[in-house]
């Protein structure tokens, strides 16, 4: 187990989970973002965990009587397009409509690229799932990844799964849909996909166990546990030796 422990901490290490697909990132009405934002979005989905990929402006929680959680950030996007505006009379004009028109037409028209800004809020960071339980169950269905199995190969772990379920290890573990798997020391908290993500329940075991692992480098626990170097030193018929030091903590979180 422990020689399972390090190869996961090594180089060759790879996830043993697959990843949920969220669909793209979009606004409420369904329209996805461009590349740019996509990108943008998708990293802040990941670094935040949201469930969903549905983004929202100032104007539209104003239309859906939403309220924003408090401590939330929004997030900018940018807007391209084009006006067309007849020189003379001031008509607008769709973009496509120009292209249909002949060269000599088109001389008639005043074309301006423009750009807007606009700042989102994820679905998540409102309380939309509160406000309209039946909407947000119908967008988390049709946004589902892969199904995630209730069975997944391989023995159980008794003493792993009792302590996952009764929360008796020595922080929360978090199991949920998601692709990442981390210790917090921030928040002294746990989160793993769920078991039905992984190929095996052996590949969910040790992963479980490493970040188990890092969860015992927390300060308040080595704080807790150890002594500082003069403190040994000047312990009664102790010799200080320059080789003598406590367990590096270096590596701890990676």
């Amino acid at each position: 187990m422990i020689d399972k422990i390090r190869q996961m901490s090594a180089g060759e290490w790879q996830k043993p989970w697959f990843t949920p697909r969220t669909g793209l990132p979009q606004n409420i009405s369904g329209r996805p973002y461009n590349s740019m934002n996509r990108l943008m979005l998708y990293m802040e989905m990941d670094r935040m965990g949201y469930t969903l990929p549905v983004f929202m402006t100032f104007r539209q929680l104003k239309d859906e009587n939403l309220m924003v959680i408090k401590g939330s950030h929004a997030l900018p996007v940018t807007f391209y397009d084009i006006t067309v505006k007849h020189k003379t009379t001031g008509e607008k004009i769709s973009f496509d409509d120009y292209k249909s028109l002949p060269e000599l037409q088109k001389q008639e028209y005043k074309v301006t690229p423009f750009m807007k800004h606009f700042y989102v809020f994820n679905i998540d960071q409102t309380d939309f799932k509160e406000k309209y339980p039946e909407r947000y169950e119908g967008m988390r269905v049709r946004f589902s990844g892969p199904a995630v199995a209730d069975n997944v190969k391989g023995n159980r772990n008794p003493w792993l799964d009792k302590m996952i379920k009764e929360q008796k290890w020595l922080c929360p573990i978090e199991l949920k849909v998601q692709d990442r798997a981390y210790y917090s020391p921030s928040k002294d908290r746990i989160v793993l996909p769920t078991p039905g993500q992984f190929k095996d329940m052996e590949s969910f075991q040790m992963t479980a166990l490493h970040e188990m692992a890092h969860s015992t480098g927390h300060s308040s626990r080595l704080d807790a546990a150890c002594i500082t170097r003069s403190e040994r030193a000047d312990m009664p018929g102790r010799k200080s030796s320059p080789n003598s030091q406590l367990p590096s903590q270096a590596g701890i979180w990676e």
